[in-house]
């Protein structure tokens, strides 16, 4: 039976700690439906370690964090990938509430959570930014530091981060 959402974490494996970490917050995730993991481990020269419960693809290069994403997607079929970074920890509620987001009627293509850091800030520029219309990036936002009850969500935005975003496996396809 297929996930409902893939969690991709694409990885070079240099912080195994970290990466462990990083894991066991998706595990702890209180979403109800099916969740798979898979790690891309993209740097050959490193030996593999146990994981746990995660399906890890070993590419033989370095395919890169997109590329990664792109190899994990061909490899498992969800009709939502998570994509995670190797250094974050995500709170358990982020998945479902990034499920419960994208099922409004809007149906966006991509939902990304915020990131705060270590002081309780979403960083400057840390969320995405709007291109202007010869192609060039006109701003990042948000545009200073600030708490997340201060982060004006009905600003418009070109790209956003991939970091922590649920993506349609539709649309990214």
């Amino acid at each position: 039976e297929f996930p409902d959402v893939v969690a991709i974490v694409p990885t070079l494996g240099g912080n195994i700690p970290r990466l462990r970490e990083c894991l066991a917050s998706i595990y702890a995730s209180t979403f109800d439906g099916r969740l798979a993991i898979v790690v891309v481990w993209n740097d050959p020269r490193r030996p593999l370690v146990e994981l746990g419960p995660v399906t890890v693809l070993q590419p033989g290069l370095n395919l890169g964090y997109v590329g990664g994403i792109r190899h994990a997607h061909r490899s498992v079929a969800a009709p939502r990938l998570w994509i995670i970074q190797d250094d974050m920890t995500v709170d358990p509620e982020c998945l479902p509430s990034l499920v419960a987001r994208q099922n409004r009627p809007d149906n966006p293509a991509v939902v990304s959570p915020v990131y705060v850091d270590a002081n309780g800030y979403v960083p400057a520029g840390s969320r995405g930014g709007v291109i202007s219309s010869e192609g060039l990036m006109e701003y990042r936002f948000p545009f200073a530091d600030m708490l997340p009850s201060a982060l004006d969500l009905s600003v418009r935005l070109d790209w956003l981060q991939l970091g922590g975003a649920i993506i349609r496996s539709d649309a990214w396809d």
